[in-house]
């Protein structure tokens, strides 16, 4: 089984994934020694971007200053629609779904240009490969799969899937728990919805990798810590564990040390 590590930095910012980055404050108070151990190959896809940011402030694929700028940062994915956002996403309209359950910062949002079509272009100018992170919060199974279709259609190739987003959350002040609970109430009950996707998805496209919700930071909720056992133990066929690490920095906590900072509990990943 492979991992693959997603790492999220703070709102407002485009999300680096597989590569984890230390804040500025945190790298000049020390000094890190580094040094060559086990060498190996890294897949020419490691690194890349969540698409986050594309719906705030404005911004969206289409923005010229975001078409220009981004192949200089030479990313090799760009995951779409991204984040919480996918679980709230109509690919058909390139925005989020009408819905009384809708998170109100999401109602408030000025509709921009997002459709798969325009996510297009961006990797048009990247050359990267699309992360398609599927809804399976308010949309089913069938529509998702008619999206994959109607990306490959125009040109994306359908490489790299993933399903859903932080569904382990629990009452975590995020408005979008409330739906989450009521249709995933378990992560038993998440872990039989991903094996009937997965199945149904490599029927049509048989050489897709698709991954699963992994958690990665634990607390004392009882829902995160059954969580991977509950989700990947029973799953087959699936290709990759997604897992978030929410990186220290001093913009959360002023106060948080530097050994804080740099806690990264590996433990999670055996």
């Amino acid at each position: 089984m492979k991992l693959k590590f997603t790492v999220s930095p703070p709102s407002g910012r485009l999300a680096l994934l597989f590569l984890i980055l230390f804040s500025t404050a945190a790298m000049q108070a020390q000094t890190i020694k580094m040094g060559l151990g086990t060498v190996r190959t890294l897949p020419l896809d490691f690194y890349g971007y969540d698409m986050s940011t594309t719906v705030r402030g404005g911004v969206s694929c289409v923005d010229p200053d975001l078409l220009s700028h981004l192949p200089k940062l030479k990313p090799k994915t760009l995951r779409y629609p991204a984040g919480s956002h996918a679980n709230w996403w109509n690919w058909r309209v390139g925005w989020y779904v009408d819905s009384p359950y809708l998170p109100e910062k999401q109602q408030k949002l000025k509709k921009v240009p997002n459709k798969l079509e325009d996510f297009k272009g961006l990797l048009t100018a990247t050359g990267a490969s699309a992360i398609l992170d599927l809804n399976l919060l308010t949309s089913d199974v069938r529509d998702q799969i008619a999206m994959l279709k109607h990306a490959d259609s125009i040109g994306i190739a359908i490489k790299y899937v993933e399903l859903g987003n932080e569904f382990y959350l629990e009452g975590e002040e995020e408005e979008d728990t409330l739906l989450l609970l009521l249709k995933y109430p378990t992560p038993d009950s998440y872990a039989d919805t991903a094996q009937i996707w997965i199945d149904s998805i490599h029927k049509h496209f048989p050489d897709v990798k698709i991954g699963l919700q992994g958690v990665f930071d634990k607390n004392h909720q009882e829902r995160r810590n059954l969580w991977n056992d509950a989700v990947i133990l029973p799953v087959e066929r699936e290709d990759a564990i997604t897992m978030h690490y929410y990186f220290g920095s001093h913009w959360p906590d002023p106060s948080e040390t530097e050994a804080e900072k740099l806690n990264v509990n590996m433990g999670d990943l055996a």
